[in-house]
């Protein structure tokens, strides 16, 4: 084969435009991917925090209105309300004389998706305080 057999077939390839798409496809691929897992991240970790915050005040809201008593009953209605596939959950119900307040507490790598990735900040709280309701009727305060 002669030299002018290869420069034409080099022309041919450069000036070829097959595979140019599954080329731009392969290079933007990755940056697509991590754009659609970080929007389900964020997503996860607003969900986990609504939770949160739902959680908290119910519980607060049920020792306020004395239909929750003791911590231990506080803690499992908390723990009941919050999602079963998230673990690390601190949970600190605490009832006092006016106060009731409840604090919920996750390490943000419990609940993400994609744990592996070295995210590092500081937990996920959440505390709600309510005052205890007066008794209607001056029934005796629980």
């Amino acid at each position: 084969m002669s030299i002018r057999h290869f420069k034409s077939r080099i022309r041919k390839l450069v000036a070829s435009r097959r595979g140019a798409a599954a080329t731009e496809f392969a290079l933007l691929l990755p940056a697509m991917l991590t754009m659609l897992l970080g929007t389900v991240q964020v997503g996860l970790l607003m969900f986990s925090y609504n939770t949160m915050v739902s959680a908290a005040r119910d519980t607060t809201r049920a020792m306020a209105v004395c239909s929750v008593t003791d911590t231990t009953t506080a803690t499992n209605q908390a723990l009941s309300e919050l999602p079963p596939w998230i673990t690390g959950w601190t949970i600190t119900p605490v009832i006092g004389n006016p106060d009731v307040s409840t604090t919920i507490s996750v390490p943000p790598i419990n609940a993400m998706l994609i744990s592996w990735i070295p995210i590092t900040f500081n937990p996920m709280t959440v505390s709600i305080n309510m005052v205890k309701e007066p008794l209607a009727l001056g029934g005796a305060p629980c």
